[in-house]
């Protein structure tokens, strides 16, 4: 089964930080080799071109609502805040 991963960049990583640990999420996603990378959070849009990038949940959990993963062991990843619980119903 093909590897899939979701990951949220919440509020409280906004102490000048957030691009540098956007980055070695970044870097670290490339090492998994996942099948597929979803990405919410504006600190990923401006460092991770290579990834799918969604400017918020809302606008992710809009995508998957549309276009439902088959067939992956899904992980997803975020800080409360960001609410990606929502998405389980979805998925």
């Amino acid at each position: 089964m093909d590897k899939f991963t979701i990951i949220a960049n919440g509020a409280e990583n906004r102490r000048g930080k957030n691009q540098a640990v956007a980055r070695k999420i970044a870097d670290y996603l490339d090492e998994c080799k996942f099948d597929r990378v979803l990405l919410a959070g504006e600190e990923f849009g401006k460092v991770i071109p290579s990834f799918e990038h969604f400017k918020d949940v809302v606008a992710l959990k809009e995508s998957l609502e549309r276009y439902k993963p088959k067939g992956y062991y899904i992980l997803i990843k975020g800080s409360n805040s960001m609410k990606l619980a929502q998405l389980q119903e979805i998925l």
